[in-house]
């Protein structure tokens, strides 16, 4: 922060006129108490709900974990929204201001001035009747902005993750096989509930049959094996195929394609765009999956290049 301050304060007065306003402005923004205070409340906020974020970004990402995370990161928030941990951060901010030398307002907006009427001018008063008591910054910042900021996140997470779709989530994970509730009848009830399939003591007799014939877990590592097995029993396990068929199909999370459009984004810049779409698809398998593309040894790979045709003129060395 006060790295950031000092170059605005650099850039303010240097030669570029442009500039020197936008930093201006900038500046004065930056060193306002109702900014400092919305970023504090915020970084708050998000670092409460980054581990439901991550878990859910997560390419081996646990539903049913997940589902639990969310109803505690809804528990953590309830309990952040309260007075005393807004007596805490207003503190926070104002030990931050007065260590950088920033103003602490007293009212968000000033107190207008009263005027007795015009037919008491003759008259001597002393006080007004109407006159009311315009409360400190800490309790406008309090009541228009960490309380709707703390109520619009659990009003999204609410609406978002409501007891049908995490039911839904349980229910997927239940099909995992290496889920602690693999093929639970009361995870994958609620699941087969919402999509109309048959009577719940057929799923949970096909369930008693499928748990003895998953016994041996090693040889099924991901749901698709699960469903290839039941698929070719599907006339012993009807509803128990169509659930987990359901489960694969459902979309669970967006965030694998919208990392891959992010590393198409960064790989075909206006400078690479005539490259064709093959060049493109595997430089953008090698951005994707970087994980394993750096484990990759290059002289193995030159050493494929230079032996792919004698003829080449270049000597890799």
């Amino acid at each position: 922060m006060p790295i950031f301050i000092s170059q605005c304060d650099a850039i303010a007065h240097g030669s570029d006129a442009n500039k020197a306003v936008e930093a201006r402005g900038l500046y004065q923004q930056i060193r306002s108490f109702t900014f400092l205070t919305t970023l504090v409340v915020f970084d708050k906020i998000l670092s409460i709900t980054k581990g439901i974020s991550d878990e859910l970004q997560s390419q081996n990402v646990d539903l049913a974990c997940a589902a639990s995370l969310v109803t505690a990161c809804e528990g953590s928030l309830e309990a952040f929204r309260s007075d005393q941990m807004w007596e805490k951060l207003f503190k926070y901010v104002s030990d931050i201001c007065e260590r950088h030398d920033i103003e602490i307002g007293k009212s968000l907006y000033p107190q207008r001035k009263r005027r007795p009427p015009r037919q008491l001018d003759d008259s001597i008063v002393y006080e007004s009747s109407g006159s009311r008591s315009v409360p400190d910054c800490s309790s406008q910042l309090k009541v228009e902005l960490f309380f709707p900021v703390v109520d619009a996140f659990l009003v999204e997470l609410r609406k978002r993750f409501d007891d049908k779709n995490i039911s839904i989530m349980k229910g997927i994970q239940a099909c995992h096989p290496h889920s602690k509730s693999f093929f639970s009848f009361s995870e994958l009830k609620p699941l087969a509930d919402v999509y109309n399939l048959t009577a719940s003591q057929t799923l949970e007799s096909e369930l008693e049959v499928a748990r003895r014939l998953f016994i041996d877990k090693e040889n099924f590592t991901k749901t698709n094996d699960v469903f290839l097995r039941l698929y070719q029993l599907r006339d012993a396990f009807p509803t128990l195929s169509n659930l987990v068929k359901i489960a694969m199909t459902i979309a669970v999370s967006t965030a694998s394609c919208e990392r891959s459009f992010s590393a198409l984004k960064r790989i075909k810049t206006y400078i690479r765009s005539t490259m064709g779409d093959q060049r493109l698809s595997d430089l953008g398998i090698l951005c994707i999956e970087r994980d394993h593309s750096k484990n990759i040894p290059f002289d193995h790979v030159l050493e494929q290049f230079v032996n792919k045709d004698q003829n080449r003129r270049i000597t890799l060395s």
